[in-house]
């Protein structure tokens, strides 16, 4: 069971990551990148 002192921060940092890679979705799709190259992404994550 998760405390409710670390299970805070957590949520936040999920929220954190997930705001990054919806931007870097607005990013690509705004570019017109190649969908393929997902792997270009990992060095940001």
């Amino acid at each position: 069971m998760l405390s409710g002192r670390n299970f805070k921060p957590r949520m936040q940092l999920l929220k954190t990551s997930y705001r990054m890679k919806q931007s870097r979705f607005r990013f690509h799709r705004k570019y017109k990148l190649n969908p393929n190259d997902n792997h270009l992404d990992s060095d940001f994550s």
